[in-house]
């Protein structure tokens, strides 16, 4: 019975709290033994230990006290306490605030214009079935752990870092994972040279496999890593569809560009491993469409050898329309001689039957000298 009314008390006492700041206390009064006490003088003292209490030392309710208070019910239910706010308003509150010396750390019910739990400290935070969980550390950031060991974090900036409390501007300590929107949008690192950094699984048995698709702008597709399945290849694919582009524009001729690109066989300086490509430097004057220019001088320049296969394309189509074109210019001679030829032979015939009529003719001459001294022998 005793516990029960303590009970009864404390909710009463946890219930009337909430008012305290909101209705002025009753005049508490001083009784003395032996004269009459007024019934309203009573009542004031009545409502000052419900509204007000102003205990000094250890509270206990159901126990004895070792801390400044301690409740304890035994029952196989919820044990509640409930602190009640009975203003309606949007900004009403009923907040417990749990102070040290320099610190207040409040957990309480908000009021509509906040959400229906609230957990703040300096910032607030927050859940609500319609607007989800919110959590402000105001300038500080939010920590995630397992027991006294830090897992992840969201920095003041936004930045969330799993595993390592240091942000991709401080790469080399990385250890995991950083999201971080400010420099990469994310960055794994990997210590093991065997083990890949990251791994796409696509599970599906049939179809082709979509490993990796690349957006901007609103969602605009931009590329895509596919598996082909009936061909048993990785596809790394850039957007191409002819439906995006002009092609009525002038044609360029780029044989100057691959003649004077450089290419050829390198040693890398640092591993000391060979290399067979170009120079990001020099081709950038002749094809800067395949060629990354970094932002300072002490940047890396890198090349997009994917850009410079189409390059090397029209190439192979120039060398073979020069082919072509030469094959045609040598079938025209080809026929021309063919024409000459059958002249020659025809010339070759005319000449033989006028060497032919010439020997006849000078036959004939040799006869006439011979004819004409016997004619004059017979006379």
């Amino acid at each position: 019975m005793r516990k029960s009314l303590l009970i009864v008390l404390v909710t009463l006492v946890l219930t009337k709290v909430s008012d305290a700041a909101n209705a002025a206390c009753p005049t508490f009064h001083n009784f003395t033994n032996g004269t009459t006490a007024d019934a309203v003088a009573v009542m004031d003292n009545y409502n000052y230990i419900l509204q007000c209490p102003n205990f000094t030392g250890a509270v206990g309710i159901g126990m004895t006290a070792s801390n400044v208070l301690d409740i304890t019910q035994n029952q196989d239910a919820v044990s509640y306490v409930s602190l009640l706010n009975t203003n309606a308003g949007t900004h009403a509150q009923s907040v417990l605030a749990l102070k040290n010396g320099t610190e207040t750390f409040n957990v309480g019910q908000l009021g509509h214009s906040f959400g229906s739990v609230g957990v703040y400290q300096a910032g607030y935070g927050y859940l609500n079935a319609s607007t989800g969980l919110a959590l402000n550390a105001g300038s500080a950031p939010i920590l995630f752990g397992i027991g006294s060991s830090e897992i992840a974090r969201f920095t003041t900036g936004g930045d969330l870092l799993l595993g390592t409390s240091s942000t991709i501007g401080s790469a080399e300590t990385l250890q995991v994972l950083a999201i971080n929107p400010t420099n990469s949008a994310a960055l794994f690192k990997q210590t093991v040279a065997t083990t890949p950094a990251v791994s796409v699984w696509n599970s599906a048995t049939s179809g082709d496999n979509v490993l990796f698709s690349f957006y901007t702008d609103a969602g605009s597709v931009r590329g895509s890593i596919t598996y082909n399945r009936s061909g048993g290849v990785t596809a790394y694919n850039t957007t191409s569809d002819e439906r995006l582009k002009n092609f009525s524009i002038k044609q360029q001729s780029y044989r100057d560009a691959i003649n004077k690109m450089w290419v050829g066989d390198f040693i890398w300086k640092k591993t000391g491993s060979p290399g067979f490509g170009i120079r990001a430097q020099q081709a950038f004057q002749y094809f800067p469409e395949a060629i990354a220019k970094p932002a300072t001088a002490a940047g890396v320049w890198q090349a997009d050898y994917g850009k410079l296969a189409p390059l090397a394309l029209w190439g192979v189509k120039d060398l073979y329309k020069t082919a072509d074109d030469q094959e045609r210019k040598i079938a025209d001679m080809q026929r021309d001689m063919k024409v000459l030829m059958a002249q020659v032979v025809e010339l070759r015939h005319v000449n033989d039957s006028a060497t032919a009529k010439i020997g006849k003719l000078r036959a004939q001459l040799d006869e006439i000298p011979a004819r004409a001294g016997i004619q004059t022998a017979q006379n």
